[in-house]
């Protein structure tokens, strides 16, 4: 019984995830499909470097890998911005890069 409450309990989460995902991915590259976990990266540095205010930008991570393609590739960064990595994975696939400024 608790082995059940137990899946549940990562069923649950694992949904809200990729709920949060394709809210934040809303405004991400139309290339970059909205259930990639790159597209909500893309959005949240686009927001960042948008915002016309000197404001610092912390950007959580989701435990997990994200990898760049030729559809999903990170825009540069124009603004003050922090990447709490959390145990995640940025990955170029050795053809993109991770990061320019």
């Amino acid at each position: 019984m608790e082995r059940l409450k137990t899946i549940t309990r990562l069923v649950i989460l694992a949904l809200a995830a990729v709920t949060a995902l394709q809210v934040f991915s809303s405004a991400a590259s139309a290339a970059c499909p909205a259930t990639n976990p790159v597209a909500a990266l893309i959005t949240a540095i686009n927001d960042a470097n948008t915002d016309s205010k000197a404001n610092s930008h912390p950007i959580n991570l989701f435990p997990q890998s994200y990898t760049l393609s030729a559809d999903c590739q990170l825009p540069p960064i124009a603004s003050k911005i922090t990447i709490n990595g959390n145990g995640a994975a940025i990955d170029g696939n050795h053809l993109y890069p991770v990061f320019f400024t």
